[in-house]
């Protein structure tokens, strides 16, 4: 279905797959939403880049020798309507 959401300026909309959910670590422990929502909240507030550039150190230091997924993450700043 379809999903409407009102987004404020400086809200991040961040999308992923579920390679990145799904990537083990070398315990065979899977990155898991919970690491994303802590991101999310530590890193939220911040640029897309930013917000980006936290994620890929948090996730490479997971997965370490492991790079068994196909992974996506989109990260975007919704800077307010054009005028």
């Amino acid at each position: 279905g379809e999903l409407r959401v009102k987004l404020k300026e400086g809200d991040l909309i961040v999308g992923y797959n579920q390679g990145i959910i799904n990537t083990l670590n070398n315990r065979k422990q899977p990155f898991a939403e919970k690491n994303l929502y802590e991101l999310i909240r530590n890193y939220g507030l911040h640029e897309a880049e930013y917000f980006r550039h936290k994620f890929l150190e948090k996730f490479n230091n997971h997965r370490l020798k492991y790079r068994n997924h196909n992974i996506l993450m989109l990260s975007l700043k919704y800077k307010g309507p054009e005028e």
